[in-house]
């Protein structure tokens, strides 16, 4: 099995050094209007470890809060 996370801006140390201007304007990209936590993308990360994910395989998963999408508006 192999797959693969794509996150968005993960609250770690780099974005730390974000101004709050900076902030703001990711927030406001994103329809969740947030940045993701470290624990949502290890719930993943287990999830696809998992047996409940065995028949997932080759798959990207975008976790991004829907930014993606907020460029494609």
């Amino acid at each position: 099995t192999a797959n693969a996370i794509a996150p968005g801006y993960v609250e770690t140390d780099l974005i730390s050094t974000f101004t709050p201007e900076m902030r703001q304007v990711l927030c406001q990209q994103n329809p969740v209007g947030r940045t993701c936590q470290p624990e949502e993308v290890a719930a993943l990360v287990s999830f696809l470890c998992s047996a409940q994910a065995a028949f997932i395989n080759g798959e990207l998963v975008c976790m991004d809060g829907g930014r993606r999408d907020f460029y494609w508006n």
